[in-house]
């Protein structure tokens, strides 16, 4: 529950009992987040060397699996893409080749913040979109945890629907998430 406040780069409890920085425990949550949704998770970010924060690979899905390469972005002001294109493209292209090489076809990526400015990003994601055919989301933290509730009231939302989540470059709206997981 406490992604929220993790996104705006505040401490809060957990992460001061695990002393762990704001930052990192966000990293670490959005991994828990992605397994409670049923991905198998890997964290990778801090101390890894030049790599996203985390993937979830959904394996066994009937019409075929996929990887979401996600990146934690703890901001008190929101997100904005900026420079950080480049790495966001090298990210793309290294864990896109090791999905093809455990036979996933289907990555996406996924930048998680408090909140985003669209305009400012839109013109950034469109290009590495244009560059590396992988969609780029934003997804607010909050909406993150929506999603996750809805999951846990719906077992019959799987991997599939949750797939279409992810299939448009941009901002994963509230309304977006109801449409694509068909919720009312």
């Amino acid at each position: 529950k406490d992604i929220s406040d993790l996104s705006l780069n505040k401490d809060t409890d957990w992460s001061k009992k695990m002393g762990l920085k704001a930052e990192k425990a966000f990293e670490t949550k959005l991994r828990y987040a992605f397994t409670l949704l049923g991905y198998e998770t890997k964290e990778l970010g801090q101390g890894t060397g030049r790599e996203p924060d985390g993937i979830a690979m959904s394996i066994g899905v009937h019409d075929g699996d996929y990887t979401i390469v996600y990146d934690a972005k703890a901001r008190e002001n929101g997100f904005s893409i900026g420079t950080g294109d480049r790495e966001i493209y090298e990210y793309i292209q290294k864990k896109r080749e090791e999905s093809r090489r455990h036979r996933i076809n289907k990555t996406y990526f996924v930048i998680i913040s408090s909140e985003f400015n669209e305009a400012a990003n839109i013109g950034p994601i469109r290009e590495i979109y244009r560059k590396t055919q992988v969609p780029v989301i934003l997804l607010k933290a909050i909406d993150l945890l929506f999603i996750i509730d809805t999951k846990l009231q719906n077992v019959e939302i799987d991997h599939t629907r949750l797939e279409y989540l992810f299939l448009d470059t941009g901002l994963i709206t509230r309304e977006k998430i109801i449409d694509s997981l068909g919720i009312r």
